[in-house]
C-alpha cells in the first residue's frame, strides 16, 4: 500500500467526501483539481507534499544537511537539529503548570499521573489492576480456583496455564 493509499483510507474514515490530493476548499467549490503527487525513486511511497518527499528521500540517501555549530552532530531534519541544540543551551521549553516539571522535550501526557503504592514494599504503578495483582505476591491470595481440582491461582493467566494440565497439553 502506498502512502497516498494509506492516507486515503484514513481520511475516508473521517471525511468520505475528501480524497488525498484535493483540498477541502476545492471540494466545496466543486472544482476538484488534483495536486501533483511526488514519488520516491527508492520505494513505493507517494505524497502530495514536496517537503515531505525531500525529508523521506534522506532516509534512503543518509543525507544530513543540518550541522550543529557547537559540535560534529549532523541531522537529516531541522526538528532533530533544534532538539539537539538544547543539549548545548540547556533550554527546557516544555513545562507543566500543575506540577513542578520542565523538560527539553514534550511528553505525551497532560494529566497528573496518580501512582498506586504497594503497602508492603516500595513498588508503584499507575494501573490499579497491576497493583492488586502485585499485592497478591505479598498476601498469598489466590482468588482464581481451578474447576477440576483444588489448585488456586493468583492471576487468570496462571489459572489458564494450569488448566492445560487437565487438557493434557504441555507447557
Amino acid at each position: 500500500m502506498t502512502y497516498t493509499e494509506h492516507l486515503n483510507t484514513q481520511i475516508s474514515l473521517k471525511r468520505p467526501f475528501l480524497q488525498v490530493g484535493h483540498t477541502s476548499d476545492e471540494v466545496r467549490n466543486d472544482e476538484v483539481q488534483p495536486r501533483k503527487l511526488h514519488h520516491c525513486p527508492y520505494c513505493d511511497l507517494t505524497t502530495v507534499r514536496k517537503d515531505n518527499m525531500q525529508r523521506h528521500i534522506r532516509t534512503h540517501t543518509g543525507e544530513k544537511p543540518y550541522s550543529c555549530t557547537l559540535c560534529s552532530y549532523r541531522s537529516s531534519t531541522k526538528h532533530a537539529m533544534n532538539k539537539h541544540v538544547r543539549i548545548h543551551t540547556g533550554e527546557k521549553p516544555y513545562s507543566c503548570t500543575v506540577i513542578p516539571y520542565n523538560k527539553k522535550t514534550v511528553v505525551g501526557r497532560t494529566e497528573v499521573i496518580k501512582r498506586n503504592r504497594c503497602p508492603y514494599c516500595n513498588h508503584t504503578t499507575v494501573r490499579k489492576d497491576h497493583m492488586l495483582r502485585h499485592v497478591r505476591t505479598h498476601t498469598g491470595e489466590r482468588p482464581y480456583p481451578c474447576p477440576h481440582c483444588r489448585h488456586r491461582s493468583s492471576t487468570r493467566y496462571a489459572l489458564n496455564k494450569h488448566l492445560r494440565v487437565h487438557r493434557g497439553a504441555q507447557f
